[in-house]
């Protein structure tokens, strides 16, 4: 990281303010780049919720970063929150179910280990 910031020279004595002032702009500009993205971690993400769902997070994210200025826009967005909240729903029923299923199957191998950690998964 250092390497990358220090292969700039600096500008000369004789330059005038604006350009020393754009150089250290830049430099502390980058500088803050590099850092943020070697400690930016990943959000935690349920596990649950399904890659339709996230493309559909992701679109009401990008169209509140883009503001809410009209009331078509405002509209949409209230109808992705609605549409959002419905995938999310299924897919936590559908991720229960499924875990269900699995201990129906492990009740009738008598797999009881297994049953009790998939009961735990759901009690928490």
């Amino acid at each position: 990281m250092e390497a990358k910031l220090t292969d700039r020279p600096p500008p000369k004595d004789d330059a005038n303010a604006n350009t020393q002032w754009e150089h250290l702009k830049n430099y502390i500009s980058d500088t803050f780049n590099v850092i943020w993205k070697a400690r930016k971690p990943d959000r935690k993400r349920r596990g649950y919720i399904s890659k339709p769902t996230w493309v559909l997070i992701q679109q009401r994210k990008d169209l509140k970063i883009q503001g809410l200025q009209n009331a078509r826009v405002a509209g949409e967005y209230a109808g992705l929150c609605r549409s959002i909240d419905r995938h999310c729903r299924a897919d936590k029923n559908n991720f229960i179910q499924g875990i269900c299923e699995e201990i129906e199957v492990h009740c009738m191998k008598f797999q009881t280990a297994d049953l009790f950690k998939k009961v735990r998964l759901l009690s928490r």
